[in-house]
């Protein structure tokens, strides 16, 4: 039997932006099974189903624009395939495009945007702020190193080290637009990302609450949209 891929647009909103990405996979493939679609699944002991999402998306934050790949198995309706995984998500998960795949079914995100609403008073905070690192050559923020097993836990030992990292090379934009609304765009440079949370903070912008404003609006692939689509809404 022939697999075949889906490239399927989806946005999660409201309560469930703050799904851990293990949970909102699980919300994913309860979908799929109820909407009985014809996944594929792992060969071996513990057969899994075949699906990604291919930039997990940060506790907290929205998103009108992730891309999950989900392998089915014979042919494809994209249509039908779009309208039963949209009768069977929670609220807040919205699905709105499928395209089938041709050629490479490994798809890696090439830059992520997102868009926070801004009040007036922020706007004016900001506009400043922007000024001041748009001078700098450098936009350094503090990332601590992965623990390694066993490291950092038990007594005397010490903690995994942090070191800074410039993140300028790694933001394609950080500007106000329609002057009430922060932009910035995520680009890979040397492999090598700037998460949410380290932009928000060269804003003086930390913490949960702030990453719970964000949205992500936008996330472009290596590979272009192909013609078997279908859209939803």
């Amino acid at each position: 039997m022939i697999t075949n891929y889906l490239k399927i647009r989806l946005a999660i909103e409201g309560d469930l932006r703050f799904l851990s990405h293990h949970d909102t996979m699980r919300a994913i493939e309860r979908a799929a099974s109820r909407a009985e679609l014809p996944l594929h699944y792992s060969q071996g002991f513990n057969p899994r189903a075949v699906y990604s999402l291919i930039c997990p998306r940060p506790v907290g934050v929205a998103t009108l624009d992730d891309c999950l790949v989900l392998a089915l198995d014979g042919s494809i309706d994209t249509a039908d395939s779009l309208a039963r995984l949209n009768r069977n998500c929670p609220d807040g998960m919205r699905f709105t495009q499928a395209t089938v795949l041709e050629g490479a079914k490994t798809l890696h995100p090439k830059r992520v945007t997102y868009e926070m609403a801004l009040s007036p008073s922020q706007v004016t905070s900001l506009t400043q702020r922007l000024d001041q690192l748009h001078s700098q050559d450098a936009w350094l923020v503090s990332r601590r190193a992965k623990p390694r097993r066993g490291r950092g836990k038990g007594p005397g030992q010490q903690p995994p080290a942090s070191r800074d990292v410039d993140i300028k090379p790694m933001l394609a934009k950080l500007e106000i637009v329609d002057n009430d609304k922060l932009r910035f765009v995520c680009e890979a440079h040397n492999e090598a990302w700037a998460r949410p949370g380290e932009a928000l903070a060269l804003l003086d912008m930390t913490g949960p609450e702030q990453l719970a404003k964000l949205t992500r609006t936008r996330l472009e692939t290596d590979q272009a949209e192909q013609t078997k689509t279908a859209n939803h809404g």
